[in-house]
């Protein structure tokens, strides 16, 4: 499901892509990803018009009964508010997994965030 993530972005975030910076969901079940943000008048005016870099980790963890969940975590790295788009991409990323059977729920609300 990171995987298919699309690259050019999804709902008016993320338009310049992502990479992996650790991908050991294979040998230890974590990995963390970084997304960057579109060029809008945020970044223009508080990045030197470079997007902005929000940071997801997935990790894999057992909850004592044998069984295993996954959870991820998106943050970003400056700003007191993300305007709604960690959301949106958690959001994006939770309908894949619901779509291949997966427990996900939405994430309907969070710090700082707008709808």
């Amino acid at each position: 499901v990171v995987g298919s993530y699309p690259q050019q972005g999804q709902n008016g975030v993320d338009c310049n892509g992502w990479v992996f910076v650790d991908d050991k969901l294979d040998i230890d079940g974590m990995a963390r990803i970084e997304y960057y943000s579109c060029i809008g008048p945020a970044a223009i005016s508080m990045n030197l018009a470079k997007p902005f870099i929000d940071d997801v980790k997935l990790d894999l963890v057992e909850d004592g009964n044998g069984k295993f969940r996954f959870e991820l975590r998106s943050k970003s790295r400056v700003g007191a508010s993300d305007y709604g788009v960690n959301k949106k991409r958690v959001n994006y990323l939770a309908q894949a997994l619901r779509s291949k059977g997966w427990d996900a729920p939405k994430v309907i609300y969070g710090i700082g965030s707008y709808d």
